[in-house]
């Protein structure tokens, strides 16, 4: 059974152990340093509306992490709730967890968001499960300007 709570500064430890060798895996499409992943844990506890960060527990024990991110979109009128991460230990593949945490996620932001949002790398082998749950490319170009 799945369980999904908000991060705690006791899972420092937990997260790190998922989050360092997910962020130097092919899912991204570059390396993410160790003090960005550090900054991320500190803001998400802070819980400031921004940034929130989930445990996923399967029969309790821990099964990897999330980072949810939020916005406006005109073009929908309201919320947008942004899967900024999603990562499901090796261990606990294979139970659905990625379907279940998405349920979850619908049924939590259900009257609030206007939309679901997350990105993927074009060799990561979650955009099946993606697709299959409803999510489709968004033809537009995105564009960054990285600020130090």
């Amino acid at each position: 059974m799945l369980t999904i709570r908000d991060m705690r500064e006791s899972d420092e430890s937990v997260f790190l152990g998922f989050a360092l060798p997910f962020y130097q895996s092919p899912a991204l499409l570059s390396p993410v340093e160790r003090e960005a992943i550090d900054r991320t844990f500190r803001e998400a506890l802070r819980n400031d509306g921004l940034l929130r960060g989930l445990i996923l527990e399967w029969e309790g024990a821990a099964a990897g992490f999330a980072f949810l991110t939020f916005a406006w979109t005109t073009e929908r009128g309201g919320r947008v709730v942004w899967v900024e991460d999603l990562f499901v230990s090796p261990a606990f593949r294979g139970k659905n967890i990625g379907t279940e945490f998405f349920r979850w996620l619908e049924s939590e932001y259900q009257h609030s968001a206007k939309r679901f949002s997350l990105e993927v790398s074009p060799t990561n082998p979650a955009q099946r499960l993606y697709a299959r749950l409803g999510f489709e490319p968004l033809h537009y170009t995105r564009m960054i300007k990285e600020v130090d």
